[in-house]
């Protein structure tokens, strides 16, 4: 059909429902009381996309998408249509409300569909790195971006003690990644081991924190890795230099 109807776990509808909710012109249209039911048009899902699976709590899937759909300007409205149904409340203490959190704080937020990144792992448990820190930042930067390496290598020059960056490079690049850095601090790591889809998750959990800025190619789905396997998520510079200062964890 060119409509797809959502009903809250629970909800009570009344015989005829659906038709009275498609009697309302919208892209997203609410049943009146708590909104226990939605009607979304193909149109809308179309242009949003699906529900984000790394929201897997109740409440902050349907908040984020709903947010989506504003962002997009579509066409919401409120059907006259009571339908009773227990609230599904966005609970902040689960893991879930910290990714809803940082996936709204950057401009524009990250949405990754379903299968984006598929074969990754995020609930294995760390790959083991020799020269591991107190600290451990991850990064995959922009190889190909010399402007971009170089403002990286500036910020590298000098690391607090406790701190080592291990910078992630495709296998068997490190010797021309190493050149392309120039002279950096001795805790920045390349890493070009050769690593299958599934364990790259192990590097992540092996981190504490990951560095991406927005703009950087694969910027999508490294902070999507990030959010996955719940590292601190720095999106700028700015964040960048606190987390070596120690005001970020």
């Amino acid at each position: 059909g060119d409509r797809v109807a959502l009903l809250r776990a629970g909800a009570r509808v009344a015989p005829g429902w659906l038709g009275r909710m498609r009697a309302t012109p919208g892209d997203v249209v609410r049943s009146a009381s708590n909104g226990a039911a939605l009607l979304l048009s193909r149109a809308a899902l179309t242009a949003v996309g699906g529900f984000d699976v790394v929201l897997d709590a109740p409440g902050f899937e349907l908040a984020d998408w709903l947010r989506r759909a504003e962002a997009a300007e579509l066409a919401f409205a409120t059907s006259d249509e009571p339908i009773d149904g227990p609230a599904s409340p966005a609970d902040p203490e689960t893991p879930a409300a910290a990714r809803y959190a940082a996936k709204w704080a950057a401009s524009p937020p990250t949405h990754l569909p379903l299968g984006s990144d598929a074969g990754f792992r995020p609930d294995l448990p760390p790959v083991e790195v020799v020269e591991a820190a107190a600290r451990n930042l991850l990064v995959t930067p922009p190889w190909a971006d010399a402007a971009e390496i170089a403002a990286l290598a500036a910020r590298l020059e000098t690391l607090p003690d406790d701190v080592a960056v291990w910078l992630r490079a495709a296998p068997g690049e490190g010797p021309a990644a190493v050149a392309q850095l120039g002279e950096v601090d001795d805790r920045v790591l390349i890493i070009d081991a050769p690593l299958a889809p599934d364990r790259e998750g192990g590097l992540y959990t092996a981190a504490d924190a990951v560095y991406c800025e927005p703009r950087w190619p694969h910027a999508d789905r490294d902070l999507r890795r990030a959010i996955d396997t719940e590292r601190c998520v720095l999106r700028d510079a700015d964040a960048f230099d606190a987390w070596l200062r120690g005001e970020l964890a």
